[in-house]
């Protein structure tokens, strides 16, 4: 006991006559783990976005429906890319989203990438920007931007909702009829509905491309 009483006696004597800085220890931060924040699966694929923004793939890759560059099935994981933030898999065609900006890949016969082509993409290819919330299931598209829902690809069954049967190869306003949706202009306009008695709206300056209705009183 006396031993060990005095080897800590000398320990606090060397470390009180140490030059400052001598002595400090820094230990380095260790990261968090990401962990897995969404899972998506199409036809026969499976994918998992994490907390830092990786997205994984796996599974069947016809057409280059996982995103790696190649036709080749995968059996492990493997990295599509960084930055992502939302992930939606149809049956052979993948959508994602990095911040608000839309990417879509793989099977593209009907038009369900969205590129305007019916060409197949094994790499993501960029679609758009303004994205909110995508959606993908057989072989059409939905996808949410401001107020606004668009639909591309197969419409066999009427799925995409704009009221043609041809396929779309690119994103196509689906209207909802009796719905008024915010108008975009840059002047106060008045709204001429039966509905509605003139209620007056303006133009929201700190908010991009919306209308608000300045003062909902007005209405008579």
């Amino acid at each position: 006991m006396k031993k060990i009483l005095s080897a800590l006696l000398v320990f606090l004597f060397i470390l009180a006559v140490l030059p400052a800085g001598i002595g400090e220890w820094n230990i380095p931060a260790i990261a968090a783990e990401p962990t897995i924040v969404q899972i998506a699966a199409g036809y026969y694929r499976s994918f998992a976005l994490f907390s830092d923004g990786s997205l994984y793939a796996w599974g069947r890759n016809d057409a280059g429906g996982l995103g790696d560059g190649t036709n080749t099935h995968r059996s492990t994981p493997v990295l599509i890319g960084t930055g992502y933030t939302a992930i939606a898999a149809g049956y052979t065609h993948t959508l994602a989203l990095k911040g608000n900006t839309l990417y879509a890949w793989g099977y593209n016969a009907y038009g369900e990438v969205g590129d305007g082509t019916n060409i197949y993409r094994s790499t993501p290819v960029q679609i758009g920007t303004g994205y909110t919330a995508i959606a993908a299931v057989y072989a059409h598209t939905l996808a949410l931007k401001g107020n606004s829902l668009y639909a591309w690809g197969y419409n066999g069954s009427g799925q995409r909702g704009d009221g043609m049967e041809a396929y779309r190869y690119e994103p196509t306003e689906v209207k909802f009829p009796g719905l008024i949706l915010p108008i975009v202009t840059k002047e106060p306009i008045l709204i001429k509905d039966p509905s509605i008695k003139d209620p007056i709206i303006m133009k929201e300056p700190s908010i991009k491309d919306q209308i608000i209705i300045k003062d909902p009183s007005i209405i008579k």
